[in-house]
């Protein structure tokens, strides 16, 4: 019968493997996305990517005979779910858009870039809203912090290492520094609405990280 320490030190094996696996399709997401001949096919392979990212996931719990309850999933009050994602929203979009926006801050580096036409930013919006939203909240404030919660007596270290594995993430793609710490401070208020919020679900946390995204992405395109 295997002891806790073998458990844990399995747990966290599978988690290191889960995230390799994960930063791996992420890196060559641009690459990949190249490979298209045509617009319609890089939005293909656009989703295809997330989709992608997120099958990892599927398949790890499926092995492990994870349910999706364990990741913070429910059916209960699903209006006081959505109403909670609005809020979580409004405060991130406050915090990191309309904040650095009228503090001066440049808009490169508050903004996405701006897209050529409305077709493609309607796309992006979708996108943004379902497989960036509910890609990585699937990934980070479901599978890494409900793994992170079985191996950890500190309450708060979910919250915190989930975010800062969300914020190196970002770091292949783009060789930013100053994005790898803005995402890991979203991670973390995501993070912390999840522990401390009863009415945070895994549904408000990707509705509320998908309309931060696809709003920049709109207010970019606005300005």
């Amino acid at each position: 019968m295997e002891s806790e320490k073998q458990r844990r030190y399995k747990t966290i094996i599978e988690m290191a493997i889960t995230y390799i696996a994960v930063i791996l399709i992420i890196m060559f997401s641009s690459s990949i996305v190249s490979l298209g001949n045509s617009t319609a096919v890089k939005m293909f392979l656009t989703v295809g990517v997330y989709a992608t990212a997120a099958a990892v996931v599927f398949i790890v719990l499926y092995l492990r005979k994870i349910p999706l309850s364990e990741l913070g999933f429910t059916k209960i009050r699903i209006n006081k779910q959505l109403l909670t994602a609005v809020l979580i929203f409004a405060f991130t979009f406050f915090a990191a858009v309309i904040i650095p926006l009228a503090l001066g801050i440049n808009r490169a580096d508050v903004l996405h870039y701006k897209y050529r036409s409305v077709y493609i930013l309607i796309f992006y919006m979708f996108y943004d809203f379902f497989c960036v939203g509910f890609g990585e909240e699937l990934i980070f404030r479901g599978y890494f912090y409900s793994r992170i919660k079985t191996v950890s007596q500190k309450a708060y270290m979910p919250m915190i290492i989930s975010a800062l594995l969300f914020g190196l993430l970002h770091y292949p793609n783009t060789l930013n520094i100053a994005n790898v710490i803005a995402t890991t401070g979203l991670g973390l208020v995501y993070g912390f609405c999840r522990w401390k919020i009863k009415s945070c679900s895994l549904l408000s946390l990707s509705v509320a990280h998908g309309m931060h995204d696809a709003v920049i992405s709109l207010l970019s395109y606005i300005l």
